[in-house]
């Protein structure tokens, strides 16, 4: 197998989807993309407090176990986006072509957009709808379900310490594979379940 070319990855990356014909290219700073690792830890802290300290109509077992439901939820979501948005859908498929060609690029959603989607798309709804322990319990999940996928993602692309590398040598080999092995699969990050359900997992062929 021929060896990428050597990139130049700038700090920062400028994309335009393709068959884009005005407007400004999508700006991927590193506020952007680091701005996940600082907002979701405080944002999952502060569900917990909401849940385990403050107290809700839900017992502090019921809480946790709507986050574990939340946290599962976000694998199944991962894997759909990864295999049906990622590759199949427009202007997403450039922009992740060009994470595969530039792995340790800054390419990935402003953590503007992700915490809008959570907000609008899954906790305003859950807490019109659900009792408000539940909704801030799934979504407690989801999102440090989504904080995991990017942090193992981030960690598998670049250099690790030998402790780092051993304890998560399968994560890496995998996410490897899916982008180096000429083969579409893997498309899980944080779990390789869902591969195995829908058979898309791919195996090293070395033994």
């Amino acid at each position: 197998m021929a060896s990428a070319p050597r990139v130049h990855v700038p700090a920062r990356v400028y994309l335009r989807p393709a068959g884009a014909t005005g407007g400004k290219p999508v700006r991927i700073s590193q506020l952007n993309y680091y701005g996940d690792f600082v907002l979701y830890p405080i944002v999952i802290a502060g569900f917990a407090w909401l849940g385990l300290v403050r107290g809700t109509e839900l017992s502090r077992p019921g809480w946790l176990l709507a986050v574990l439901c939340g946290a599962t939820g976000w694998t199944l979501l991962e894997y759909g986006l990864h295999r049906i948005v990622f590759h199949k859908l427009g202007p997403v498929v450039a922009m992740h072509a060009l994470h595969h060609a530039v792995p340790r690029a800054l390419i990935g959603a402003p953590t503007w957009l992700t915490a809008g989607v959570f907000l609008v798309t899954l906790y305003a709804p859950l807490a019109l709808f659900a009792p408000r322990g539940l909704a801030s319990g799934i979504t407690a999940g989801v999102v440090a379900g989504y904080l995991v996928y990017v942090t193992l993602h981030h960690v598998v692309h670049r250099p690790q310490s030998r402790f780092v590398r051993r304890i998560l040598a399968d994560t890496k080999r995998r996410h490897m594979l899916h982008h180096y092995a000429g083969s579409v699969g893997n498309f899980g990050v944080t779990t390789s379940a869902w591969d195995r359900v829908f058979r898309t997992r791919l195996r090293s062929s070395r033994r």
